[in-house]
């Protein structure tokens, strides 16, 4: 992305509170992998050299098994098997295969055991905030600022449930948010709180309704944001 900023761009972003870690799950890595191998282009060298170390057969004919005779259309609609399917991506990168699916957070299938709620141990879990990501953020929005780029951040959307449990993580992340210079904080966490029933299987990942309700609303934000930059450009003159 850093190569690719040009002036007048601008960056959003969103991320969960609890990914201001910094922390590296190596599993989690390499499925985001499997699922986006294009992702490989974000990956640091450090991070390829243990790939190829640790994965070099593996990674690889993951992407050949999961690329055989599989396309959207041939998608079962059942949760298990649609659930993160590379096949469920758009042309926009945004995951849609769960949108035609009925149940979400607030009503879990009884006959499906993985189904999410509120009431599962592992819900909503945070790991304390750590510095390295932090340095990076702060690194980014200062290139921003050099190359005329508006960096902004809106707030993940979540259920009341999770803000109330998380209310000091929460606001902890905003309050680093909000210092640093050149990441203009858009919204607060109470401006994307959503019903649990707008919410398919985790605290953040929004059904097809939640989805457009959240995209109408950043909308709105950002189109008074970029109204009120192009403003002060204009004032500047030629």
């Amino acid at each position: 992305m850093k190569r690719t900023l040009r002036e007048g761009d601008c960056v959003v972003l969103s991320v969960e509170a609890s990914m201001l870690s910094g922390g590296i799950f190596p599993m989690r890595e390499r499925q985001v992998l499997d699922y986006r191998p294009a992702s490989v282009a974000y990956v640091t060298s450090e991070v390829k050299r243990k790939l190829l170390n640790e994965h070099v057969f593996a990674l690889p004919g993951s992407w050949v098994r999961r690329s055989l005779g599989m396309s959207y259309s041939k998608l079962l609609p059942r949760r298990i098997e649609t659930t993160y399917s590379r096949a469920g991506f758009n042309a926009w990168g945004d995951y849609v295969a769960h949108y035609a699916a009925t149940n979400n957070m607030a009503t879990p299938a009884a006959t499906d055991p993985s189904s999410a709620s509120p009431s599962n141990a592992g819900w909503g879990r945070a790991r304390p905030a750590g510095k390295g990501l932090h340095r990076k953020v702060e690194a980014f929005a200062s290139l921003c600022q050099k190359r005329g780029v508006l960096f902004v951040f809106t707030s993940p959307p979540q259920p009341r449930e999770y803000l109330e449990r998380h209310y000091a993580m929460v606001n902890g992340a905003m309050d680093f948010l909000r210092s640093i210079p050149g990441l203009l904080v858009l919204d607060a966490p109470e401006d994307h709180l959503y019903d649990l029933s707008l919410f398919y299987d985790t605290y953040h990942h929004l059904t097809k309704a939640g989805v457009d309700l959240r995209t109408a609303k950043l909308v709105q934000e950002l189109r008074m944001v970029l109204s009120r930059e192009s403003g002060k450009r204009d004032s500047k003159g030629p």
